[in-house]
């Protein structure tokens, strides 16, 4: 077992590793087996105005938060090919203002398994993440409208690795996967991985979910490069209320934290090289009035540092959409952030007012 543990850990995951699980089976002469292929595209527009203490009070912008384009090649057998494209607003001075990034290109095997266990190799998105975006399905007005984890940058939006998902019966399940951890956006600099591991239980009307990840920091010392993410979650739906709590805690080096802007920008000039222990949790609420008009609420609160006193950062989302029609959304939404005193040079409060258009083709 140790064996086989630290083979996955060494193991230089690449994209290549698409082109290794692919056998002849899955590419079959498309004259001997019939193929379904779709597509779906989803755009946000939004008008922002800002009410902060900065040269920024007052500000109105327009935004594109959201375009994005998947497409989905599935084989007779099951097996099939995912492709997400994601377009992103950038305003900074590296990079083209719009820029279009591969944010899922992933081998789904089936027909190899049994119906209740598949494998999906490549670049992946995080379970984990994909299940709270179910959950809250309301991140097509930016940033700050994505599911906590990934909004505080917690866990990354795609990954180069694999996931091995089980339904062990109706009720539960597992995955388990394998990823570089570095993010989709940085090169692999050494043989440490991020191990994960996600229990699941559903019904009609609960789910409930406890994760854990593993993983280290190539440009950290041993003994503060440990990363950890201990993950909960519950929801509820019952028509018309759906609400959910996602609880977790997380261990990083403070100059992981600094490099990867985790956490809204934490300040830990005072603290360097050592380990950091975080702690948070998000509730989310969607009440439907009718089959037009819909109540969102959501409430974040993350301690990123229990070394370091008054750092916290709290947020505040409330929404009210009407949906005229399936896949169309025209949302009111108001956004307050509030970070602690020793949190960081920043300004310590900032609100936001957006009308946001989201619509899915």
């Amino acid at each position: 077992m140790r064996t086989t543990v630290n083979f996955i850990k060494n193991l230089n995951i690449k994209l290549f590793l698409i082109t290794c699980l692919v056998s002849p089976r899955l590419w079959a002469d498309p004259l001997e087996d019939q193929s379904n292929f779709e597509s779906d595209l989803e755009v946000g527009v939004a008008l922002n105005l800002v009410s902060q203490p900065t040269a920024m009070r007052g500000a109105s912008v327009f935004e594109i938060p959201n375009l994005k384009a998947s497409f989905e090649v599935t084989r007779a057998e099951g097996n099939s090919f995912q492709l997400v494209l994601r377009g992103t607003d950038n305003r900074d001075a590296t990079s083209k203002k719009f820029q279009v990034e591969a944010q899922k290109a992933a081998v789904i095997l089936k027909s190899f398994f049994s119906n209740s266990f598949w494998i999906e190799a490549g670049l992946i998105g995080n379970p984990w993440n994909e299940v709270s975006e179910e959950l809250w399905d309301f991140q097509f007005w930016g940033d700050a409208s994505f599911p906590a984890l990934r909004r505080y940058k917690y866990l990354s939006t795609s990954e180069l690795g694999f996931n091995a998902h089980w339904n062990i019966n109706e009720r539960f399940g597992l995955s388990l996967s394998a990823m570089n951890g570095e993010s989709a956006v940085e090169a692999e600099k050494g043989p440490k991985k991020d191990i994960q591991l996600i229990l699941w239980f559903e019904d009609e009307t609960w789910q409930a979910s406890a994760g854990y990840l593993q993983g280290a920091y190539d440009d950290d010392d041993t003994e503060i490069s440990k990363k950890e993410r201990q993950l909960f979650r519950v929801a509820y739906a019952w028509e018309p209320i759906q609400a959910a709590i996602e609880l977790y805690k997380t261990r990083d080096s403070s100059r992981a934290i600094k490099a990867l802007g985790i956490a809204e920008g934490l300040d830990l000039s005072s603290i360097i090289n050592q380990s950091i222990e975080g702690q948070g949790g998000s509730f989310t609420l969607r009440w439907s009035f009718n089959d037009f008009y819909s109540l969102r609420l959501r409430a974040d609160q993350l301690n990123p540092a229990t070394k370091l006193d008054a750092s916290d950062v709290k947020s505040q989302i409330v929404a009210i959409s009407y949906e005229p029609a399936r896949g169309t959304n025209f949302s009111l939404i108001y956004l307050r952030t509030d970070l602690g005193p020793n949190h960081s040079l920043i300004s310590k409060t900032s609100e936001k007012a957006m009308i946001a258009l989201g619509m899915h083709f």
